[in-house]
């Protein structure tokens, strides 16, 4: 079993960080691949530092090549930059079942609401063009995870995130001149959801508006 220093040195090295701080935090990444590598969760996004989608790559293949990573391979999702580690099998899985709460949280709303028709088809269309992106890909290698870009062009990303992770309650906006990427949700008292082994570790975390 990898220490949390080798752990933190395999990040620095892999993913170019020069900060002891930067390859702690990069360092808890190893076990959210853990998490959804054995299908807590289909997906998590990469967010504790900027990194090329090479270096999360090789990130991956050193985890594996080190034994804490011991399952299938994984898929590297790249969304306009944005990076989600899936389980390509569990993603799938989940896409297809269409069992997720799509609300609406536009920014002309005062609270958000439950989706109409209009983004529920969107959400649908988002979600089949990623399982078939996943399906056509070629399947990881036993060492090697596979970096998937699909076209994302007109997307509503925080939806795509919410199915790639996911969440139970996914969150819709429909994209009004001057308020690109703004929600009602802002104005809105939230209560945060988390799931964790430990106090060190969080696998997965929500917010769901109080009202």
């Amino acid at each position: 079993m990898l220490s949390d220093r080798d752990l933190e040195s395999l990040a620095c090295q892999s993913l170019g960080l020069n900060t002891v701080r930067a390859g702690r935090r990069a360092a808890k990444a190893a076990w959210d691949a853990v998490a959804v590598e054995v299908g807590l969760r289909p997906g998590f996004l990469y967010d504790r530092s900027s990194v090329e989608p090479k270096g999360l790559l090789t990130f991956l293949s050193r985890l594996r090549a080190s034994g804490l990573l011991r399952g299938p391979s994984l898929t590297l999702l790249d969304l306009q930059g944005h990076l989600i580690v899936a389980n390509p099998s569990a993603t799938v899985t989940h896409l297809s079942e269409g069992r997720w709460v799509l609300v609406d949280a536009s920014p002309s709303l005062t609270e958000p609401q439950i989706a109409k028709a209009e983004a529920m088809a969107e959400s649908l269309h988002i979600a089949q063009t990623l399982a078939a992106a996943i399906v056509a890909a070629p399947a990881p290698g036993p060492t090697e995870p596979v970096l998937i870009e699909p076209e994302t062009k007109g997307w509503n990303l925080a939806t795509a995130f919410g199915l790639l992770l996911g969440y139970p309650v996914v969150y819709w906006s429909k994209a009004e001149a001057g308020q690109e990427g703004e929600t009602c949700l802002a104005s809105q008292p939230v209560r945060v959801y988390r799931a964790s082994p430990d106090l060190n570790q969080n696998l997965i975390g929500l917010f769901l508006p109080l009202n």
